[in-house]
């Protein structure tokens, strides 16, 4: 699995390499990368090209998704159901107010005969995202423009002792 820490406070020069984000480093960025995970748990990832299961994360687990049109900040309720709370972003700067949604899946979007096929409960890098906006109901069902990339903040890294 290709996951690269997300250092938001340290400066360097981004590459982007085999769909992976990686930071190039002085040797004392480096040391403080180091620190900073000792500190802060590591609890911030980018994973570029792999596929984010809903499954594996905790209930307080926050997702911040990017995609080529939107910045969508989720708060997961129900790992198993996909339940969060959502906000979305076009500037990524001024939120609308929260709402409760339902994470469905991944998918390529409307196959030509109609059909839509999603892989059911993931986020996948360069896939649409389909949401259920307050319930399951066809009418309320919301497709994202392609994710770029998911930022996933653990919540039981994140809780002070």
């Amino acid at each position: 699995m290709n996951i690269a820490l997300l250092p938001s406070c340290l400066t360097g020069s981004w590459q982007k390499h085999l769909g992976v984000c990686t930071m190039s480093y002085s040797p004392l960025g480096k040391a403080s990368v180091a620190v900073l995970l000792l500190f802060v748990g590591g609890n911030s990832w980018c994973q570029q090209g792999e596929i984010v299961w809903l499954g594996q994360l905790d209930p307080g687990d926050q997702l911040e998704i990017r995609t080529t049109e939107h910045l969508l900040r989720a708060e997961l309720i129900d790992p198993k159901t996909g339940e969060a709370r959502m906000s979305v972003s076009r500037d990524g700067v001024h939120f609308g107010p929260a709402e409760r949604v339902y994470l469905l899946g991944a998918t390529a979007g409307r196959h030509p005969e109609g059909l839509m096929v999603v892989r059911m409960g993931c986020i996948e890098i360069g896939k649409r995202l389909e949401l259920a906006v307050g319930n399951y109901q066809p009418a309320n069902r919301r497709l994202t423009s392609p994710v770029r990339q998911v930022e996933i903040y653990r919540s039981h890294l994140m809780a002070l002792p």
